[in-house]
Protein backbone atom coordinates (compact mmCIF):
# COMPACT_ATOMS: atom_id res chain seq x y z
CA UNK A 1 0.00 0.00 0.00
CA UNK A 2 2.88 2.44 0.76
CA UNK A 3 4.55 1.57 -2.44
CA UNK A 4 1.42 2.93 -4.21
CA UNK A 5 0.96 5.90 -2.43
CA UNK A 6 4.88 6.81 -2.66
CA UNK A 7 4.74 6.17 -6.20
CA UNK A 8 1.41 8.41 -6.82
CA UNK A 9 3.70 10.53 -4.45
CA UNK A 10 6.26 10.59 -6.86
CA UNK A 11 4.10 11.58 -9.80
CA UNK A 12 2.61 14.41 -7.93
CA UNK A 13 6.27 15.86 -7.08
CA UNK A 14 7.52 15.52 -10.54
CA UNK A 15 8.21 18.82 -12.10
CA UNK A 16 7.36 19.09 -15.88
CA UNK A 17 10.20 18.83 -18.39
CA UNK A 18 10.87 21.21 -20.72
CA UNK A 19 12.30 19.74 -24.31
CA UNK A 20 15.46 22.34 -24.64
CA UNK A 21 16.41 20.25 -27.70
CA UNK A 22 13.41 21.44 -29.42
CA UNK A 23 13.43 24.94 -27.89
CA UNK A 24 16.87 25.48 -28.60
CA UNK A 25 16.43 24.41 -32.53
CA UNK A 26 13.38 27.40 -32.37
CA UNK A 27 16.06 30.26 -30.38
CA UNK A 28 18.70 29.57 -33.67
CA UNK A 29 16.09 29.58 -36.27
CA UNK A 30 14.33 32.57 -35.18
CA UNK A 31 18.22 33.99 -34.23
CA UNK A 32 19.09 32.84 -37.74
CA UNK A 33 16.25 34.92 -39.33
CA UNK A 34 15.95 37.60 -37.11
CA UNK A 35 12.25 37.23 -37.09
CA UNK A 36 10.69 39.00 -33.98
CA UNK A 37 8.66 41.03 -36.69
CA UNK A 38 6.95 37.68 -37.38
CA UNK A 39 6.74 36.37 -33.73
CA UNK A 40 5.01 39.60 -32.77
CA UNK A 41 2.80 39.46 -35.79
CA UNK A 42 1.84 35.77 -35.16
CA UNK A 43 1.06 36.63 -31.86
CA UNK A 44 -1.25 39.73 -33.14
CA UNK A 45 -3.16 37.50 -35.33
CA UNK A 46 -4.15 35.39 -32.61
CA UNK A 47 -5.19 37.89 -30.19
CA UNK A 48 -7.25 39.29 -33.09
CA UNK A 49 -8.92 35.88 -34.07
CA UNK A 50 -12.11 34.41 -32.52
CA UNK A 51 -13.22 31.27 -31.93
CA UNK A 52 -16.57 30.27 -33.19
CA UNK A 53 -18.08 26.83 -33.80
CA UNK A 54 -20.76 26.33 -36.37
CA UNK A 55 -22.85 23.56 -37.17
CA UNK A 56 -22.39 22.64 -40.90
CA UNK A 57 -24.01 20.33 -43.84
CA UNK A 58 -22.58 17.15 -43.34
CA UNK A 59 -21.66 16.99 -46.99
CA UNK A 60 -20.95 20.51 -47.24
CA UNK A 61 -18.23 19.89 -44.55
CA UNK A 62 -16.58 16.90 -46.46
CA UNK A 63 -15.67 19.07 -49.28
CA UNK A 64 -14.82 21.43 -47.40
CA UNK A 65 -12.29 19.06 -45.80
CA UNK A 66 -11.00 17.55 -49.33
CA UNK A 67 -11.00 20.64 -50.75
CA UNK A 68 -9.30 22.29 -48.26
CA UNK A 69 -6.47 19.74 -48.05
CA UNK A 70 -5.97 19.18 -51.93
CA UNK A 71 -4.97 23.21 -51.86
CA UNK A 72 -2.96 22.78 -48.64
CA UNK A 73 -4.63 24.93 -46.45
CA UNK A 74 -6.40 24.49 -43.33
CA UNK A 75 -10.24 24.61 -43.45
CA UNK A 76 -10.08 27.92 -41.40
CA UNK A 77 -8.20 29.41 -44.08
CA UNK A 78 -11.25 28.49 -46.77
CA UNK A 79 -14.08 29.70 -44.72
CA UNK A 80 -12.56 32.63 -43.49
CA UNK A 81 -11.74 33.84 -47.52
CA UNK A 82 -15.56 32.45 -48.41
CA UNK A 83 -16.66 34.64 -46.00
CA UNK A 84 -14.66 37.84 -46.66
CA UNK A 85 -15.72 37.27 -50.82
CA UNK A 86 -19.30 36.76 -50.00
CA UNK A 87 -19.65 39.74 -47.75
CA UNK A 88 -17.38 41.79 -50.16
CA UNK A 89 -19.84 40.93 -52.74
CA UNK A 90 -23.33 41.26 -51.09
CA UNK A 91 -21.97 44.93 -49.50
Amino acid sequence: MSNKREAIKGLLDKKPTVNTNIQSTVNTVLQKTGNTALQDTEKLDLQRKKKVTYEFDFELYKKLKVYAANSDKHMVEVVEAAVRKYLSETN
